[in-house]
């Protein structure tokens, strides 16, 4: 299964697709920035992956 995060990983691409800017370049701060955001979003998917897998178990083991 592919994350959202997998499909647009160049959000900055994609602005630029967008709105027609071809040149929207991103300084490092900038890229820096949207690296720290995009480990934090990956961080709560696998997060919320857990919380479901563990909810999945808890029930398994009521049911049986």
């Amino acid at each position: 299964m592919l994350l959202f995060t997998e499909i647009f990983q160049d959000d900055e691409y994609l602005h630029c697709c967008l709105t027609g800017v071809e040149d929207a370049r991103m300084s490092a701060e900038e890229m820096d920035v949207q690296r720290q955001e995009n480990i934090a979003y990956e961080y709560l998917c696998h997060l919320e992956e857990a919380k479901v897998y563990a909810r999945f178990t808890l029930v398994l083991l009521v049911l049986i």
